[in-house]
């Protein structure tokens, strides 16, 4: 069964997605939230302000490694964003670091 509490949180920040999420968690027990709701984040214009959950910063996290093979320049900025707001995350952290020793590379070439 799910928590009405936790369904109720959500059920005012995410109405789209309630069935699927109520249906889900009937199914399978608790689910992490991140798992059936889509934040409602712009990719293209999300600011920092905008962070205001854990799923917001895995929805950052997972559209940057997603579109890490085909946006080089909004992969490292929504990987930024996920790592100010969730430094420790050790994907976000790796993620972070490999982008910032990407970028470091890239200047000292064009010097």
């Amino acid at each position: 069964m799910y928590d009405k509490e936790l369904f109720d949180l959500v059920s005012q920040l995410y109405a789209p997605n309630i069935a699927l999420y109520k249906k889900r968690c009937e199914e399978k027990d608790l689910l992490n939230i991140s798992d059936v709701c889509s934040p409602i984040l712009d990719i293209y214009t999300v600011e920092l302000e905008d962070v205001k959950y854990s799923f917001d910063v895995n929805f950052l996290r997972d559209e940057a490694l997603r579109l890490e093979s085909t946006d080089l320049k909004l992969a490292p900025n929504l990987i930024a964003l996920a790592y100010q707001s969730r430094p420790n995350g050790p994907v976000i952290k790796e993620k972070h670091n490999e982008y910032k020793n990407l970028l470091d590379k890239y200047n000292e070439e064009d010097v």
